[in-house]
């Protein structure tokens, strides 16, 4: 219908315009002049010129560096504001000069990534390729068409009418369809030369290109993207930002956030945070801004911290946020002579895997000792070993290597994963194979030898035990302790270990997302199950070698450093 009006005024502007200039031009001539006055109205109400941003959305637009991470509450522009710098970088129309122009001969490749295939279809694709990403009105005095302001427009609201596209339909040449009903895009190429791919983040990372912008928008639900966007950006030296209310359900944006409030006094910092609430919005009528207030109230303190003023929930998917390096940390200047005492207790906790295992290392002193006097009834977490591609001979080298001639009173390992087996009908299990490489190496726990203690398969009862261990009793000391400096993958795994969202109510459970990368909370876990006691160490004194088995020795040593390369010895 609107087609055939549109059809039927051009005619109409044509026929005046032969009545006009009867004789003078050809009809072809006229259409054309038509076709070209519709056009430069067209661009005349192009988004990307009609757009006028808030001052705290242009404070980001002009803003240049590496990383810009924009979170805040609902309705306060975040996601626009993204769209907008997407659609100027990809037109080679950014105000501030940020990218660098797309040319048909050179690509410019941008890539934009939403939670899953429903956000890149119903959020990414209408802020982008869609009309209405904003409102836009004609100015009752001027004539011109302009962006809508409720406040200002509030008379004459009726009339106002969706904003064209951000990326007008002119500029597209084609579009790889992911799914077209559900406007799921996998790609759009510009006739510029631009090019702008979509992702959703339940997949892996894509790897291999060279991007000039990448845009996250909310959450992801593998923090592996952000790595992977940094070494995309790296060549190009290409822009990264993230839209997002900040939910945190993995900690990625989290970790964003703060490298940014580390940088934020730096001359030249590599990432700068932006929060917006959502009382900021100067379009938004204040009794409108204090029903949301109110409603969101009665809904608790968290609801209304994050939706209105953008607050992350970082504590509250955490599973143990009270954990401090600054609380629960020690120095190894407070360690008797800045080490682990032989007269300690020590204990080994492994979670093994055969892509990655993990090693914990944790000791408690004497109770009559002077740091338990001075620290209470503690245990001391004092070593890591991360194993990749892990096998049982790699494991025993490398907790060899890191403990030496160290007594330990227990090995503590995951049953589950212990209790694997390879294939073949006289294969055993994998602990079988890890303790028979530690007895190689000379490796036996005090308790049970060669052995391995299964750790506890009540999860809740494990986690109540670490969460004991983290409380600040009484006298201001804790349970456990950390040693400072000692293990960086410890203090990492516990930072991002988060608790179990129930994906159909979306309420958070008090256990763990178990996932990649968590063998030291396992590990950590297991430990504080098992409620460790003091045994006092017994080192077994070794018998001196005789002097003929010194001799034997001796004469061994002298003839393979003497053997020629290339032969033999048959006797």
């Amino acid at each position: 219908m609107a087609q055939n009006k549109k059809k039927l005024k051009a005619q109409q502007i044509v026929q005046h315009l032969r009545s006009t200039f009867e004789g003078s031009a050809t009809t072809q001539e006229l259409q054309d002049v038509v076709r070209l006055a519709e056009e430069i109205n067209l661009r005349k109400i192009e988004s990307l010129r009609l757009y006028v941003p808030t001052l705290y959305q242009d404070e980001a637009h002009k803003c240049g560096v590496t990383n810009r991470i924009v979170s805040g509450g609902n309705q306060c522009g975040k996601s626009l504001w993204a769209a907008v710098e997407v659609a100027r970088a990809a037109l080679g129309r950014d105000p501030y000069n940020k990218y660098r122009k797309p040319e048909v001969e050179s690509d410019f490749i941008i890539f934009i990534v939403g939670y899953d295939q429903k956000h890149v279809g119903r959020r990414l694709h209408r802020y982008l390729f869609r009309a209405g990403a904003f409102d836009i009105i004609r100015d009752p005095k001027t004539r011109e068409w302009r962006a809508f302001n409720p406040l200002k427009d509030k008379k004459i609201a009726h009339l106002r009418k969706p904003a064209p596209p951000l990326i007008p339909p002119r500029m597209i040449k084609s579009i790889a369809w992911a799914n077209k009903a559900a406007k799921v895009f996998d790609s759009v190429t510009l006739h510029n030369g631009a090019e702008i791919f979509a992702f959703p983040s339940k997949g892996e990372p894509p790897q291999g290109d060279q991007v000039d912008l990448y845009w996250i928008d909310e959450d992801i639900e593998y923090d592996d993207w952000v790595d992977e966007a940094h070494q995309r950006l790296s060549k190009r030296a290409g822009l990264f930002i993230w839209s997002a209310l900040p939910k945190s359900k993995n900690t990625a944006l989290i970790d964003m956030m703060e490298l940014a409030e580390t940088e934020e006094k730096a001359k030249n910092p590599n990432c700068v945070a932006y929060r917006w609430s959502f009382l900021d919005n100067p379009h938004i009528a204040a009794e409108e801004k204090a029903k949301r207030v109110k409603e969101l109230s009665a809904r608790g303190q968290e609801h209304l911290r994050l939706r209105i003023y953008g607050d992350p929930q970082a504590n509250h998917w955490l599973m143990y946020p009270e954990f401090s390096i600054d609380t629960h940390g020690i120095d190894r200047d407070e360690l008797p002579k800045r080490g682990i005492p032989h007269d300690w207790c020590r204990y080994k906790i492994t979670d093994p895997g055969r892509t990655r295992a993990g090693v914990l290392l944790a000791a408690l002193p004497p109770p009559d000792s002077k740091f338990a006097k001075k620290y209470g009834n503690c245990i001391v977490v004092y070593g890591e070993v991360i194993l990749k591609d892990c096998n049982a001979a790699k494991y025993a080298s490398a907790v060899k290597r890191k403990c030496g001639d160290d007594i330990f009173w227990e090995w503590i390992i995951d049953e589950h994963g212990g209790r694997i087996r390879d294939m073949g009908p006289r294969s055993k299990p994998v602990k079988w194979y890890y303790a028979d490489e530690l007895k190689k190496k000379g490796m036996l726990s005090q308790s049970i030898g060669a052995n391995f203690v299964p750790g506890c398969d009540d999860i809740e009862a494990r986690v109540e035990a670490v969460a004991s261990w983290l409380t600040i009793r009484s006298d201001g000391t804790t349970k456990l302790r950390v040693l400072r400096g000692a293990l960086p993958e410890f203090q990492r795994e516990i930072r991002k270990y988060r608790k179990k969202v129930d994906q159909r109510t979306g309420l958070v459970m008090d256990r763990p997302q178990y996932g990649r990368m968590q063998e030291l909370m396992n590990c950590l876990e297991y430990l504080a199950a098992r409620n460790p006691r003091y045994h006092p160490p017994v080192r077994k004194s070794r018998k001196p070698k005789s002097w003929a088995a010194r001799r034997m020795e001796e004469k061994k040593k002298r003839r393979e450093e003497n053997r020629e390369p290339g032969h033999i010895v048959l006797n």
